[in-house]
């Protein structure tokens, strides 16, 4: 939580300035604590359909988001280990900002710190998701 918050007291002076990459990677991890993450609610009405988004570090593991009746699970698993309707390519420094809402993946899309490959509306519901909006 403090690498967030210091990269919005830095980000502020320094555009530039990026999450630590050395902390960057075991945020993850608190996301996808069972205790943590059976808090998370989508704003997807619960007759939407289910969607599967997967996360490609570039590493061996992954995280799988899911969207059900109204409800968010991530968990980190091999990354070719489940279906997905789509997937994006990120560092664990974009993706803190992406799950933390700080910054929008389609801005991340277009700056191409992220590539997207499947279903494009996932690029929406992912916003949703973490941004509330």
């Amino acid at each position: 939580e403090s690498t967030i918050h210091a990269w919005d007291a830095l980000n502020a002076v320094d555009e530039k300035y990026l999450v630590d990459e050395g902390l960057a990677p075991l945020l993850p991890e608190y996301f996808c604590d069972k205790l943590i993450n059976r808090w998370f609610k989508t704003t997807d009405s619960t007759e939407s359909p289910s969607q599967t988004l997967a996360v490609n570090f570039g590493t061996l593991n992954g995280l799988r988001i899911a969207s059900a009746i109204g409800k968010l699970d991530i968990e980190e698993l091999p990354i070719n280990s489940f279906d997905s309707d789509a997937e994006i390519h990120t560092s664990p420094s974009e993706f803190a900002l992406l799950i933390t809402g700080r910054k929008s993946l389609s801005k991340s899309i277009e700056d191409t710190s992220t590539q997207l490959t499947g279903n494009q509306s996932h690029v929406d519901s992912f916003s949703r998701w973490f941004t509330g909006s």
